[in-house]
């Protein structure tokens, strides 16, 4: 019995791993102006936030009808000016993003770890 719990422990402990992470990724709406900024910026953030960040982009366009939708995302991450939103936290990051803009966000991710944790 105890063979059969290390070796499963063993094969699927990776996957274990990866599910865990992917249930803890906040989720983010990125509003940028253009698409093939969002993929730069997507492209940065990921390097510097890895995989706790899980994003889809946007249109500013089709930004109130997705706002309305506040358990779909956890924040909306912007380079532009948004208006008025709805509760949902709102960082605003520059075109070339910053040290400080990415630890803001490692510090929400931080504080949502903590949440789904309890």
């Amino acid at each position: 019995m105890l063979e059969k719990l290390v070796t499963w422990l063993v094969f699927h402990w990776p996957a274990v791993i990866k599910e865990r992470e992917v249930e803890k990724q906040v989720k983010a709406l990125l509003v940028m102006d253009g698409i093939h900024h969002a993929d730069y910026i997507v492209g940065k953030l990921n390097l510097y936030l890895g995989n706790r960040y899980r994003f889809i982009k946007n249109d500013p366009g089709g930004l109130s009808d997705q706002v309305r939708l506040k358990n779909t995302y956890d924040c909306i991450i912007s380079t532009i000016a948004l208006g008025q939103t709805s509760d949902i936290p709102v960082f605003g990051i520059s075109v070339m993003p910053r040290a400080r803009e990415i630890h803001n966000l490692i510090r929400f991710h931080q504080q949502n770890d903590n949440e789904f944790s309890l």
